[in-house]
């Protein structure tokens, strides 16, 4: 005589259905919800652009020994970077940026030496409505960006 076992193929029972469940909401509510948003990445990009640019021409000042000068002129969207000896004559535009107006015209461009900077301050600019500031150091001339 075979014997046979009663198989129950039947799935989850309530009970345990709900407990998934309520694990499942647990899980959604504890884990926090990251939004993208795009102006911020954006606007990251391109002040790691001028933060890589100004280094990259800071670190040529260094090598050479040559004077490397750095323009942000008032109500534009060009940064120019100028060197007669190294025959340097380049420009590079802020995407939907404007250099604010407020700047004087002291503290309009960075001059860099073989040695450091010649003058220290900040320099302000827009990208889109947020206002941004380069905070150059004097001698050293460490550059960084903050937001305003």
């Amino acid at each position: 005589m075979e014997k046979r076992w009663h198989k129950n193929n039947n799935g989850f029972s309530y009970i345990e259905s709900l407990l998934v469940l309520l694990i499942i909401v647990i899980i959604i509510i504890i884990v926090p919800v990251t939004k993208f948003d795009e102006n911020k990445v954006k606007d990251e990009e391109i002040n790691d652009e001028i933060i890589s640019l100004l280094n990259y021409y800071q670190t040529k000042s260094y090598e050479t020994g040559e004077v490397i000068v750095v323009s942000f002129p008032p109500k534009n969207d060009t940064i120019y970077i100028q060197s007669k000896v190294l025959g340097i004559n380049s420009k590079y535009i802020i995407n939907q940026g404007e250099i604010y107006e407020g700047n004087n015209l002291a503290n309009s461009e960075i001059i860099f030496k073989n040695n450091g900077v010649r003058t220290g301050g900040t320099i302000k600019y827009y990208i889109g409505d947020t206002l941004y500031q380069i905070v150059v150091q004097l001698h050293r001339g460490r550059i960084r960006i903050e937001k305003v």
